[in-house]
């Protein structure tokens, strides 16, 4: 048995290798650039002085960005270093459950718990890995996001190129913690000082009036892949998707300690623009389109900036898990009551 727990050991190793220790706490920024006055007798003094403040405003804008491109970096080395923790820990769980049962192993009995316990251990590192790789995967759309801010902050339309030459791009962010690949480093999605982001249509604007499309007849598929969805999160998917084309990022079917995404029952609509009062403002009108819909669309709750909704009313405070993404602030979680998986021909329709 000893060559069977050791082979158990390596693949354990290998998972805790995917998350190897942070590299160290890196950041983006860099401070404004003094200007020269403008001559105090010529005439281009008022354009002048107007040009420096539009450069100076720009400039707090890319600030901003990059206070929340180090904030997301450090949501990502955490996120490897709880990752890295248990990891590490299934390891030397099994590692003690293995000298523990050996005694035993001379009986079928003992043979049996050894080999019943090695794989409890590969099954809890499995989770780890699973739990990781689903956070990382929100974590990457707001690094798209914040990505998409700083392409249009540095646009020529935008009046800003010239001055993110001092500022590092988020596309490369050095010593931003390890871990599985491109797990580190993920950034959350400021929004602040960008209107509007390219490659969004109807995104959060300068009002905190959201356009809803109408939503009726046969729905097309939307923006989360149906596999693995049961009948009810599939037309809550569509219709969503339907009515907010602003949304681009849907979550479904995963693995999770809890059985919403496993058992197909749950979505996760990524809010474009978060952490902004007019993405917050889109966020709470995608909720009450979702609570006044309910009945119809078959909705058990929702999650929203760390409330869950069971009706229309205002929710309920649930504790505070850490992170923006385990609070529920840069995504809604909208859990259905399933209605049983497809089994091919089925239309949806509102």
């Amino acid at each position: 048995m000893g060559a069977y727990v050791a082979q158990v050991d390596r693949v354990l190793a290998a998972g805790q290798g995917l998350f190897p220790a942070s590299t160290g706490p890196g950041s983006v920024g860099g401070g404004e650039p003094g200007l020269p006055p403008p001559p105090p007798k010529s005439g281009l003094n008022v354009g002048v002085s107007g040009a420096e403040r539009d450069y100076r405003q720009g400039w707090r804008g890319v600030a901003a960005l990059d206070v929340q491109t180090n904030g997301g970096a450090a949501d990502g080395r955490a996120e490897n270093e709880r990752g890295q923790a248990g990891a590490t820990g299934v390891r030397q769980a099994a590692r003690s459950q293995a000298a523990a049962i050996a005694p035993a192993t001379g009986s079928p009995a003992g043979v049996k718990l050894l080999v019943s316990s090695m794989d409890e251990r590969l099954a809890a590192m499995q989770r780890e890995i699973d739990t990781t790789k689903a956070q990382n995967r929100l974590l990457a759309t707001r690094l798209r996001q914040i990505a998409a801010a700083y392409r249009t902050a540095a646009s020529p339309v935008s009046g800003m190129g010239a001055m993110m030459g001092g500022h590092c791009s988020p596309a490369a962010p050095g010593g931003f913690g390890g871990g599985m690949p491109n797990l580190g480093g993920l950034a959350s999605a400021p929004m602040s000082a960008i209107a509007g982001l390219s490659g969004m249509p109807g995104a959060v604007t300068r009002t905190a009036g959201v356009k809803v499309n109408s939503v009726h007849g046969r729905l097309p598929p939307g923006e989360a892949s149906e596999k693995g969805l049961q009948k009810y999160t599939i037309l809550v998917n569509r219709a969503v998707s339907a009515a907010f084309p602003q949304i681009r990022e849907v979550g479904g079917y995963r693995p999770d300690s809890l059985h919403w995404h496993p058992d197909g029952l749950a979505l996760d609509i990524m809010v474009p623009g978060w952490n902004t009062p007019g993405g917050k403002a889109f966020g709470d009108q995608v909720l009450r389109f979702l609570m006044t819909n309910k009945s119809t669309l078959g909705i058990d709750h929702a999650i929203w900036r760390q409330a869950i909704h069971y009706d229309g009313d205002g929710g309920q405070m649930m504790d505070n898990h850490g992170s923006p993404t385990q609070n529920h602030m840069d995504h809604i979680h909208v859990a259905t009551k399933g209605g049983g998986y497809p089994r091919g021909g089925e239309v949806y329709r509102l």
